[in-house]
């Protein structure tokens, strides 16, 4: 399995389709085979999806990512956990151990996940 995780620095890019750098990881078994980080420069979809597409790469870890753009690469099958935030490597882990969510934001310590309201809240009406 190869996954890709978009990045800012560190960290996984805000949003894929303007990340800068992309880590590369090949996955056999549940272990971590090989890694290296790689400049995307590509800056068109269709030249992105052929990057992931070039690296045979089956999941993409990322922040941000334009509807667009999920639509395109889930029609290359490649399964996407999207607005994860923090720490590349954390989320790897997490992932290796299946315990990666879409929403999941990664702070020191503790492991959350956005939660996004259904029905907007109503403002209390001042008696």
């Amino acid at each position: 399995m190869k996954i890709a995780i978009p990045l800012f620095e560190e960290r996984i890019s805000p949003h894929f389709d303007y990340a800068p750098a992309l880590l590369l990881v090949l996955v056999d078994r549940g272990e971590i085979m090989h890694s290296h980080e790689l400049a995307l420069e590509q800056n068109n979809p269709a030249e992105r999806i052929a990057y992931l597409k070039t690296f045979g790469v089956d999941t993409l870890i990322c922040g941000g990512i334009s509807r667009e753009m999920q639509g395109l690469i889930t029609a290359q099958h490649i399964t996407i956990i999207p607005w994860v935030t923090g720490e590349a490597q954390e989320a790897l882990q997490l992932f290796l151990k299946g315990r990666l969510d879409p929403g999941t934001i990664l702070c020191p310590g503790r492991k959350r996940r956005w939660r996004f309201c259904t029905t907007p809240r109503r403002r209390k009406e001042p008696h």
